[in-house]
């Protein structure tokens, strides 16, 4: 197999990166924003529905790519483009199996470092989200 051959195979399979730089994980992160809207059971007037998606907002702000968003620096490409971009190997297998692997340590990484953060996240979500009537006798007030 040629080294052109072979760039193209590793390239064919950097959808492992596109994934992982595309879904953050389920399990802890703030996912559901977008989609918030048709699973909401309970209240439905304006002011409770204002309080959700304002505090949701946060969480996706919070992904935006960059300085000053709390998860701006987990779950980038250029972060797993990284680890693989030197990687040599004796066969395709050899070099896929590298990927895998490079995309196991670096997604457990990535999650650790999210995990760290969910606390941070989430009362920095509630000290918007408290602000917005109705009040409730039982609030988080930001304590996380």
């Amino acid at each position: 197999m040629s080294a052109a051959e072979l760039s193209c195979k590793v390239e064919s399979n950097l959808e492992i990166a596109t994934t992982l730089a595309t879904h953050p994980p389920r399990r802890g992160g703030p996912r559901v924003g977008h989609r918030l809207r048709g699973f909401i059971n309970g209240r439905q007037d304006q002011g409770w529905r204002t309080r959700v998606d304002r505090h949701q907002q946060v969480h996706l702000d919070q992904f935006i790519q960059g300085a000053g968003h709390l998860f701006g620096d987990l779950f980038l490409i250029t972060t797993f483009m990284g680890e693989i971009s030197n990687f040599t190997g004796t066969s395709e297998a050899d070099l896929i199996n590298q990927i895998i692997n490079a995309k196991a340590s670096v997604k457990s990484d990535e999650q650790s470092r999210l995990e760290g953060r969910v606390i941070q996240a989430e009362h920095d979500a509630y000290a918007v989200s408290d602000g917005i009537s109705p009040q409730y006798v039982y609030q988080n007030c930001g304590r996380a």
